[in-house]
C-alpha cells in the first residue's frame, strides 16, 4: 500500500527515522502516522477472515431471526468495506484513523482483532510489533510496486496475498 503512494511512504520514513533515533519504548507514541497506516491496511486487509459466535439466546439482526444455538458469522473484510460505514471504502486513506476521525467510528465498525469480551488478547502487542517492524523497514528501504502485478487475496483462516506480494525493495541505509 505504501509502495503505491511514494509521498506517503517518504513522510512515514521520516517519522520512522526520527522515532528510531529516540528510545524504542517511545516508538508506539512517536509514530502516529505509522499507526494510522497499519490500521488502514488492516481495515482493507483484516488479518482474520471471519468471526463465528454461537447465539446464547434468541435475537434479531435487522429482519433476520436468530435462534438460540445458531452460529452467527461476521466478516471483518465486508464490514471494513461497507459503503454505508466508510467513504470510498476500497481506497487506502490512512487519515481515516487520525484522532478526530477515529473518535467518530462506531466501536464495531473496525474489528481487525474481533471485538467485545473475546477480542484478541494479543491485539495491542501485534500493533506495537507492527509499528516497530514497519519503522525499521521504512528506515532502511524504499518499496515500489512491480509493474503489471494484480493483487489477489486468498481468505482461509487468515487473509493473505495469492502468489505472494512481489514488490521491489531498494536499500537506502
Amino acid at each position: 500500500l505504501l509502495a503505491a503512494q511514494p509521498a506517503l511512504q517518504e513522510t512515514a520514513r521520516r517519522e520512522a527515522i526520527a522515532a528510531l533515533d529516540r528510545n524504542l519504548a517511545d516508538l508506539p507514541e512517536s509514530t502516529p502516522l505509522l499507526r494510522r497506516i497499519i490500521d488502514e491496511a488492516m481495515r482493507l486487509y483484516p488479518p482474520i477472515t471471519r468471526i463465528d459466535r454461537q447465539a446464547l439466546a434468541a435475537d434479531e439482526i435487522g429482519d433476520i431471526a436468530i435462534k438460540k444455538g445458531d452460529i452467527v458469522t461476521f466478516l471483518p473484510f465486508a464490514i471494513h468495506r461497507h459503503k454505508e460505514l466508510w467513504a470510498c471504502p476500497d481506497t487506502f486513506d490512512a487519515e481515516r484513523f487520525a484522532p478526530e476521525n477515529r473518535a467518530k467510528l462506531h466501536r464495531y465498525q473496525y474489528i481487525p482483532f474481533g471485538a467485545g469480551p473475546r477480542i484478541c488478547v494479543g491485539a495491542r502487542f501485534a500493533i506495537v510489533e507492527a509499528q516497530i517492524i514497519l519503522a525499521h523497514w521504512l528506515a532502511a528501504r524504499t518499496f515500489d510496486v512491480l509493474p503489471g502485478h494484480q493483487l489477489e487475496f486468498i481468505g482461509t483462516a487468515v487473509l493473505r496475498p495469492k502468489g505472494g506480494l512481489p514488490i521491489s525493495l531498494k536499500r537506502i541505509r
